[in-house]
C-alpha cells in the first residue's frame, strides 16, 4: 500500500499543534547547565531533566558523566515529567548495546505516545527494524510522520530523506515527492537543526529533480557550518582549499573550517590536514560530490534540472515545434491549474516572471529543465515543479523526424 503523505499531513499537523506541549527544537537546549545546577540540587524536575541531558552527552557546558546523568534522567521521570521519560526512552532505543523493548515502550507510552515528536522515532525506529516485534513499515511512516510533524528534529529530516527516495524507503511506501522533501528541510533548517543545511546543500548541488541551485547551495552550507555541523565545516573547508563547486579559492578560510571540523573530531578534515601540513597523509574523500559540468548557456543563473538521459543533441529550430496539447491556451490553463504560490513569497509579496526553457523529447515527455531568468528561489523551484509535471506533448520535427527540442516558456507570478 503506498501511502500518501497529504492524507496524513492535516490530521497530523493539528494533532502536532493542539497537543505536542515540549519542544525538542535547538533554540529550547540553548542554555548553559550552570543555569539550572540549584533548581535540579533542589530537586525540580525539569532542572533534573536538563541537567540529566547536559551531563549525558557532554554539552551545554557540562563534562560529559553519562552514568550521572540518566540518575538525574531518572529521578525527573519518577516525578511525572514526561520529557524526562521520552529521553530515557530516546536514550535506551539508540545507546544501549542491547535495548530492553518492553521498559523503552513503557517509558514512550508514560511519555505521551506519539503525541510526543521524539517518543514518535523512537517508535518509527523499532517498528521499521523490527526490533523487539515483526517489522511493519506501513504503522512505522505513520510513526515518522508524526514524528516529523510534532517537529522532532531527527524526525524532519528522516521524513525528508524518506519523501526524496524514489522506491520503497526501508520497506516503506511513502509517495516520492523529492519537492516536499525540500520543503521539509528548509523547514527543519528554519528551526536550527544543523543535519538539515548538509542534505540542502547536496540537494541543490546534485539538483536531481528539483534542479541545481549553487548559490542557495552555498549559502546552506555555510550557514550550516557556522551553526556548528562539522560536516558542513568539513565539507565548505575543502572547497574552499580546493576551489571547486562554485567557490573561489581560499586556502585561509577554507584551513579554518576544516580545523573547526577536526576539533569536533571529524577525521577527514584531520586527514586532509595532516595531508596539507605534510606528514604524508593521503587525502582522500568519499563525501564529496564530483564537479559538475559547466553549463552552455550565458542565459543560465541558478536552477538546472539534468535529464541524463538525453544523449542526443537538442535542436533549438526544429522544422515543426513541439505542441501542448490542445494547445497554448490549453498549456496556460495547466499552468494556472497546478501552480501553487510559495507561502513565503505570498507573505513576502514577491512576484515576477521566472523564465524557463526545458527539452521537449522526441517522444513528447520532458527533459532537462534550465531556468534562464531567476526571480526568487522558491519561484523558481514552483516553475520547476510546475514544468515537471506537464504531460507529452506532440515533439518536434525536423525532416519530417521526431527530435528533441528546446522550448522555451515564461511563468509569471502575479499576486492579486
Amino acid at each position: 500500500m503506498r501511502i500518501l503523505v497529504l492524507s496524513f499531513a492535516i490530521v497530523l499537523a493539528a494533532l502536532a499543534s493542539s497537543v505536542h506541549a515540549f519542544s525538542y527544537l535547538p533554540e529550547n537546549f540553548n542554555y548553559q547547565v550552570s543555569d539550572y545546577e540549584a533548581a535540579a540540587n533542589a530537586g525540580e524536575p525539569e532542572a533534573l531533566y536538563r541537567v540529566g541531558y547536559a551531563l549525558i552527552y557532554g554539552s551545554n557546558g557540562a563534562a560529559k558523566d553519562t552514568k550521572s546523568g540518566i540518575k538525574l534522567l531518572e529521578k525527573s521521570a519518577k516525578q511525572g515529567f514526561k520529557p524526562a521519560k521520552s529521553e530515557l526512552a530516546y536514550y535506551y532505543t539508540f545507546y544501549s548495546d542491547k535495548p530492553n523493548v518492553k521498559k523503552i515502550r513503557r517509558l514512550a507510552e508514560e511519555a505521551g505516545g506519539t503525541n510526543d515528536g521524539q517518543v514518535a522515532y523512537v517508535l518509527y525506529y523499532l517498528t521499521v527494524n523490527g526490533i523487539g516485534s515483526e517489522a511493519d513499515p506501513e504503522l512505522a511512516a505513520k510513526y515518522l510522520m508524526n514524528s516529523a510533524f510534532c517537529k522532532f528534529p531527527t524526525g524532519m529530516v528522516e521524513f525528508a530523506k524518506c519523501l526524496d527516495y524514489d522506491g520503497p524507503y526501508m520497506g516503506m511506501e511513502i509517495e516520492y515527492d523529492p519537492f516536499a522533501a525540500v520543503n521539509w528541510l528548509r523547514k527543519a533548517a528554519d528551526y536550527g537543526v544543523t543535519d538539515a543545511f548538509i542534505e540542502l546543500y547536496y540537494k541543490f548541488t546534485a539538483g536531481v529533480k528539483i534542479g541545481v541551485n549553487r548559490p542557495l547551495a552555498h549559502r546552506y552550507l555555510r550557514e550550516g557550518a557556522r551553526l556548528g555541523d562539522r560536516e558542513c565545516q568539513y565539507t565548505l573547508g575543502v572547497n574552499l582549499m580546493e576551489g571547486i563547486e562554485g567557490f573561489e579559492k581560499d586556502t585561509v578560510e577554507g584551513r579554518k573550517y576544516l580545523e573547526m571540523a577536526s576539533a569536533q573530531g571529524d577525521e577527514l578534515a584531520a586527514d586532509y590536514l595532516r595531508g596539507i601540513d605534510g606528514d604524508g597523509s593521503r587525502y582522500e574523500d568519499d563525501r564529496m560530490i564530483g564537479s559538475l559540468p559547466e553549463v552552455d548557456s550565458d542565459l543560465f543563473t541558478e536552477i538546472r534540472i539534468v535529464d541524463e538521459s538525453n544523449e542526443a543533441p537538442v535542436v533549438n529550430q526544429p522544422d515543426v515545434f513541439p505542441e501542448f496539447p490542445g494547445g497554448i491556451s490549453a498549456l496556460m490553463g495547466f499552468l494556472c491549474q497546478e501552480i501553487r504560490y510559495p507561502d513565503r513569497c505570498v507573505n513576502e509579496k514577491i512576484q515576477g516572471k521566472v523564465v524557463a526553457r526545458f527539452v521537449v523529447k522526441s517522444d513528447g515527455t520532458i527533459g532537462t529543465i534550465e531556468i534562464l531568468r531567476s526571480v526568487d528561489s522558491d519561484l523558481d523551484l514552483e516553475a520547476a515543479r510546475v514544468i515537471g509535471l506537464l504531460p507529452k506533448f506532440t515533439p518536434g520535427t525536423v525532416d519530417g523526424k521526431p527530435v528533441d527540442v528546446w522550448y522555451i516558456l515564461p511563468i509569471s507570478f502575479k499576486l492579486p
